[in-house]
């Protein structure tokens, strides 16, 4: 008698257990936080006889109830915490658990470890072309500047797990691309040093421990440089940026905590000293007329493009997000998209502007320009044939490559035979292959 009373008690717990979850996911009860990141949630599937007949509508449904299970948001934050705070590691395999509880992205840790280099002929190429697309925009009286965004995988060496810890003979895009643009007249500025120069003896934090991108204190100070640099290289007095004061804090804010924002779960380790500027753009000794720049970057702009000072600071300054999106001057925090790049004709795009900024952190440097080197080296110098036949073609292949996995075998093979990297060994295969392709034409 008593074991029946037993496995009844069990049987209407979890029966209860079920239809707490079923209420939530179709009368939602309770209110929770939405998970970080990209994903796309399934919808919910229209009847259809046909799809049912086929198991379409089935498999639909079935990821649609997946996605929308009742206190899923709160069940996967308690799966997180416990890999995070008993496991000592990450619950996303693209984020890596470091010592003290520092977390880095992974790419960025593969970047200083030459898994991600592109070869030597690669990079000479590519500043040869760079070169020369600088000295024609010399002559069309326009300025170029190359930006190195910071990378907390240099910044934070210290805390970078073991089997990560790069060998000192290893070659990276970073540090060959470096040693070879410090030898040409193309202006550049690396705040990888500028920040770890700071590092020992700035009060405030330059990058977080749950951060991957600069603290909005380091950007509002790297701005700063921006302008003096571009005040200089284009004989005019810019607006300046003026720190009125520091709010000191302990609470990472925005992009200060956008990798641990990213993990999704309850509480994170804390430490810092963090410092959120209040400033104002004084103009009483700009020049009336201000620089138009086109900056082509990754998301480190993003957060200076946030500060919503583009239209003081610039006369209609556009932002093209990776040489795709297009982006427009702003005035508030709220961006605002406008076109893609492959919709515009770039030599006449390029005649309105007095200067070029390329800007990229160091996981992007393997497509160092992000074409934006070869696109306009082509235009300038092939009759602007480049995009179309070489460029966008040799991507294509690549893209064939990696996601086919008898081909991208043979190539891994292939890389360790020569004794390169892989991204090297595909990039002279796709380059191989074109050259055949066009002989054949």
């Amino acid at each position: 008698m008593k074991e029946k009373i037993i496995k009844t008690i069990l049987f209407v717990f979890f029966v209860a257990i079920l239809s707490l979850f079923l209420l939530q996911s179709y009368f939602p009860i309770i209110s929770f936080k939405s998970l970080a990141g990209s994903f796309q949630m399934e919808d919910r599937p229209k009847f259809n006889s046909s799809l049912w007949f086929n198991n379409q509508y089935q498999a639909s449904f079935e990821k649609f109830a997946k996605d929308h299970l009742g206190f899923k948001p709160f069940l996967i934050r308690v799966n997180n915490q416990f890999y995070y705070s008993v496991l000592s590691t990450s619950p996303n395999d693209q984020i890596i658990y470091g010592k003290d509880a520092y977390l880095y992205e992974r790419m960025y840790l593969e970047a200083i470890n030459e898994e991600t280099y592109i070869g030597d002929s690669v990079i000479d190429s590519k500043i040869y072309k760079l070169e020369k697309i600088q000295d024609t925009l010399t002559k069309l009286n326009k300025n170029l500047i190359v930006m190195f965004a910071p990378t907390k995988a240099r910044y934070f060496p210290e805390y970078i797990p073991d089997n990560y810890i790069p060998k000192n003979s290893v070659k990276t895009n970073y540090e060959e691309i470096l040693k070879r643009i410090s030898k040409t007249n193309i202006p550049y500025i690396n705040f990888d040093n500028y920040l770890i120069k700071m590092k020992d003896t700035s009060k405030y934090d330059l990058m977080t421990k749950n951060g991957i991108h600069w603290t909005k204190y380091a950007y509002t100070l790297a701005l700063d440089s921006i302008l003096r640099f571009i005040s200089k290289l284009n004989n005019i007095n810019t607006p300046q940026i003026i720190i009125d004061s520091l709010i000191p804090s302990k609470t990472p804010l925005d992009y200060d905590n956008d990798i641990g924002n990213s993990i999704n779960v309850f509480a994170l380790e804390k430490g810092g000293n963090l410092a959120y500027p209040v400033i104002h753009i004084d103009s009483s000794k700009a020049d009336k007329k201000k620089v138009r720049p086109l900056i082509i970057a990754d998301s480190f702009w993003w957060v200076i493009y946030n500060l919503g000072l583009s239209n003081k600071l610039f006369d209609r300054s556009e932002f093209w997000y990776y040489f795709k999106e297009i982006y427009l001057k702003n005035s508030s925090k709220n961006y605002k998209f406008d076109d893609y790049v492959s919709n515009r004709d770039l030599k006449e795009e390029i005649k309105k502007f007095d200067l070029i900024i390329l800007m990229q952190t160091e996981p992007n440097l393997d497509v160092f320009g992000f074409g934006f080197i070869e696109i306009v080296y082509d235009m300038f110098f092939v009759n602007g044939e480049g995009f179309n036949l070489r460029y966008q073609r040799i991507e294509d292949i690549k893209k064939s490559i990696r996601i086919d996995p008898k081909w991208l075998n043979e190539i891994k093979r292939k890389a360790i035979e020569q004794g390169i990297t892989l991204n090297e060994a595909i990039n002279q295969d796709a380059v191989y292959i074109y050259e055949n392709e066009n002989k054949k034409n």
